[in-house]
């Protein structure tokens, strides 16, 4: 390829393009479960990997709609419980994957795209799933929800 080529192709890709409409994004981060089975809100022994991809498309000129797909992975564990050590008797745990799909609206508060800090408002909803399961005494797999261990079914709801 000619040297002329590669400067055109290197120069179209340099140059800046505000009339595109549409990006898509990936991304990895951390997942922490938090509650009675973790004391701590956040730990980094808790934490398993999580990731997803997304699509951005801008509707107008401050007006995007956006919507990603997250997976990752839950757990908690009693025996690594540190300040209640009455729940390590207890001997509960469980880990579930996780799936997330959400839908948002954001309305950029300053129009523009060369704006060097655009606030902006955010709106929208997701649904997600969790299959949480166990492991017994000897290793043998146990999906939690069909034994109502969160209370499914009872009188109180």
């Amino acid at each position: 390829m000619s040297q002329a080529r590669l400067l055109l192709i290197g120069l179209l890709f340099t140059l800046p393009t505000h009339c595109q409409s549409f990006f898509g994004s990936a991304f990895m981060a951390g997942s922490n479960y938090q509650g009675e089975i973790q004391e701590l809100s956040f730990t980094f022994r808790g934490m398993r990997l999580a990731g997803g991809f997304g699509g951005h498309f801008m509707i107008r000129e401050h007006l995007w709609f956006s919507t990603e797909f997250m997976v990752g992975r839950l757990s908690g564990n009693d025996a690594d419980i540190r300040i209640n050590s009455n729940n390590i008797a207890r001997n509960l745990n469980f880990e579930t994957g996780l799936q997330e799909l959400n839908m948002l609206l954001r309305l950029n508060l300053l129009r523009g795209l060369k704006q060097p800090f655009v606030p902006y408002v955010t709106g929208g909803g997701a649904v997600f799933r969790i299959d949480p399961y166990a492991f017994d005494a000897t290793g043998q797999k146990h999906f939690l929800y069909p034994l109502s261990t969160e209370g499914q079914g009872l009188a109180g709801g």
